[in-house]
């Protein structure tokens, strides 16, 4: 976040742990992921039934991607390894993740609030929708310990936290809806 103060922002939206002591960080909601992939890729393909059936698929990443652990409500636990993949496509940044996996790429690993009205107009379609990421990321509003937060920052992150927060935290119901 070396861009925060040298850049004299007085607030940011981070989805990652805070490591650095000269920040301050406030949780505005909860990150859930979940695997997806468009209809086309799926009737192409195939559904993969099981996290072991994922190294047989065109898998979407990120660049330095590790695998990442699968848990299912029941216990089940698996993982979303792209380089463990076939086929991979790496990619930098979440907005062309989305745009390649709705064009049919393959399946990639999303933010429900990034990709819930692709799920909810049939654009994509949850893959083993009994399983989510487990590594409990939370999206953060970070802002520098030394400032004084102004009024209006002040105000800004309670609007954040009531109209993007809540949401987010009311979205989960995607979790049950979107197979």
């Amino acid at each position: 976040m070396y861009g925060l103060i040298d850049g004299s922002f007085d607030l940011a939206l981070r989805n990652a742990a805070l490591a650095d002591s000269s920040l301050k960080a406030r949780k505005l909601a909860d990150d859930v992921r979940i695997l997806c992939a468009s209809p086309a890729y799926l009737e192409r393909h195939g559904v993969p039934r099981d996290p072991g059936d994922l190294h047989r698929h065109h898998l979407i990443g990120f660049q330095n991607q590790t695998a990442r652990r699968l848990k299912a409500a029941d216990g089940r636990t698996g993982l979303f390894d792209p380089q463990s993949a076939d086929c991979r496509l790496v990619l930098n940044d979440g907005l062309s993740q989305k745009i390649a996996t709705v064009e049919g790429a393959g399946i990639s690993m999303n933010s429900i609030w990034s990709v819930h009205k692709e799920l909810e107009a049939g654009a994509l379609r949850r893959v083993l929708p009994d399983f989510v990421l487990d590594d409990q990321t939370a999206l953060w509003l970070v802002y520098p310990k030394s400032n004084v937060l102004t009024a209006k920052v002040r105000v800004f992150m309670d609007f954040l936290l009531e109209e993007v927060g809540k949401p987010l935290a009311r979205g989960q119901e995607f979790l049950g809806n979107t197979k």
